[in-house]
């Protein structure tokens, strides 16, 4: 069984364009998957942030059961701003070597979230 299916929500937080994210999602036929997205408004990726802040409160999230799955340090600088776990995927904007050097933690792929939540 997969997340969904072990009660495990999903949102996305991106800081792509917001109305381009909704595109992106329907292309793959994933929306389905996620509770609610967020994207930002502008050319500059500097609501993400904002957005994170509005997202747990709009979805009444505890910062205890909430993991943030990123790719970026920005996505890890953004969890720890708002108090959350996160663990990031390497194929981002940096290097793996990057990421792990500023302390985050790192899986290989979406694949390993099955076994972080032990449901293999």
């Amino acid at each position: 069984a997969g997340l969904q299916e072990n009660g495990v929500q999903q949102s996305v937080l991106s800081a792509a364009k917001h109305d381009h994210l909704l595109r992106i999602l329907g292309h793959f036929e994933i929306m389905a998957f996620f509770r609610d997205v967020s994207g930002i408004d502008n050319h500059h990726a500097d609501g993400k942030l904002e957005n994170a802040h509005a997202m747990m409160a709009a979805l009444n999230l505890s910062p205890k059961t909430t993991l943030l799955v990123g790719d970026s340090l920005h996505d890890w600088h953004v969890a720890k701003a708002i108090g959350v776990d996160c663990v990031l995927i390497p194929g981002g904007h940096q290097s793996p070597e990057r990421l792990t050097a500023a302390g985050a933690k790192m899986i290989h792929s979406l694949r390993d979230l099955r076994k972080l939540f032990a449901f293999e």
